[in-house]
């Protein structure tokens, strides 16, 4: 009797301690707050949410409650007022600010919601700096918005609304909500101002890309224009409509100002001299063909049976080089392959420039300073007889 007695109490002490081993097995282990998201959990709430005004100077907003949490890309100054969850922990007080924290997001998993805010494509992290070696602060499900707050390479720093903060709760002193709400919306207004001036700017960005383009566009039109007159027959060409257009284009470039007027006026410029350029030669082309007419100056039409080039000195391929010391330039007059004269005008009647790659007959005084230099001729007349292809 005394042992069946004593085998009972012996499974009863048994079947205790198994019992106090499962509750045991049940209690999760604690994790340090500098490791988890979760830590703040494990704070008290307050009796009600309440305000701080910050009385210390360069206050980092860390990601958990302990000293040794990494902190968002943001710091609090004297003066600013936040509000609190109402939940501490330790030392530590959770905290939040107007429009949120600010942290990163990859900008490969958001999409643009105006110029203003980005939203989450899939399920994304929140990360305290840019960069995947980081752990996340949070995950986001898809379509949460974040306020845009500037770029970091495919990183983009947003402020996360809803997303809290822990701060000391030595570095501020509690205020009532009357008190704080002045400095409160200032904090609110100065975040709302640097969101929007983000947004005005990616505004003139947008704005400056696509006048851009349609000055391209204009600047293509035209260029196109003169290739396909200069591809006309000599009588047939008309460079009114494109010199007026070239015209038009670069005062409208000129009215722009600024980088697009840096960038297109270079270019509005050229296409207004080549289309003036084309239009003379068309004119001196013309005037060639159509013969000879009653002149004022010393020149007279060839008799009959002459050759018409007999008057003038030299006939070939005017070349015009821009030199590249004092901005000096030279002109001459080829045949061949070879340079028979270089080509000056003291009169200023012509722009040889504008001659350029003209096959051209000139006449004018022949002179040679040196007998080892080119001969130099200038320039009295010059007939333009055709234009290269090239």
């Amino acid at each position: 009797m005394t042992t069946t007695r004593a085998a009972v109490f012996g499974r009863i002490f048994a079947a205790v301690l198994v019992c106090a081993a499962a509750v045991t097995a049940q209690e999760p282990a604690p994790t340090p707050g500098a490791e988890s998201p979760a830590a703040g959990a494990a704070g008290s709430p307050a009796a009600a949410a309440r305000y701080l005004r910050i009385d210390a100077d360069d206050v980092p907003l860390r990601c958990f409650a302990t000293e040794q949490s990494p902190a968002y890309d943001e710091r609090l100054s004297v003066g600013d007022v936040v509000r609190t969850t109402g939940t501490t922990n330790g030392d530590y007080v959770e905290i939040e600010l107007p429009l949120g924290v600010i942290g990163y997001v990859h900008a490969g998993f958001v999409e643009a919601v105006g110029d203003a805010a980005v939203k989450s494509k899939a399920r994304l992290s929140f990360r305290y700096s840019p960069g995947d070696r980081r752990a996340p602060v949070a995950f986001v499900d898809p379509g949460h918005e974040f306020l845009l707050v500037s770029r970091d390479g495919d990183w983009l720093r947003v402020r996360n609304p809803g997303q809290t903060a822990w701060i000391p709760s030595s570095a501020g002193v509690p205020l009532g909500a009357e008190a704080a709400l002045p400095a409160w919306t200032d904090l609110e207004q100065r975040q709302r101002a640097a969101i929007a001036a983000v947004a005005a700017q990616a505004a003139a960005e947008r704005a400056a890309k696509e006048a851009a383009a349609a000055l391209t566009t204009r600047a293509d039109a035209i260029r196109q224009q003169i290739d396909v007159e200069v591809a006309k027959p000599d009588d047939s060409e008309d460079w009114g409509p494109i010199v007026e257009a070239a015209t038009a284009f670069r005062g409208e470039v000129q009215e722009t100002g600024g980088a697009l007027a840096e960038r297109f006026g270079p270019i509005a410029g050229a296409l207004v001299a080549d289309a003036e350029r084309n239009q003379k030669v068309a004119e001196l082309l013309r005037e060639t063909r159509a013969g000879p007419k009653p002149v004022t100056d010393v020149y007279q039409p060839p008799r009959p049976g002459v050759n018409p080039m007999q008057p003038f000195d030299a006939t070939g391929w005017m070349r015009f080089e821009r030199g590249t010391l004092f901005g000096d330039t030279v002109t001459t007059i080829e045949k061949g392959g070879q340079t028979s004269f270089r080509l000056v005008c003291s009169s200023g009647r012509y722009d040889l420039s504008m001659f350029d790659d003209l096959e051209v007959a000139v006449r004018g005084r022949i002179d040679r300073p040196d007998p080892a230099d080119t001969r130099v001729l200038d320039v009295e007349r010059i007939v333009v007889i055709g234009r290269s292809l090239r």
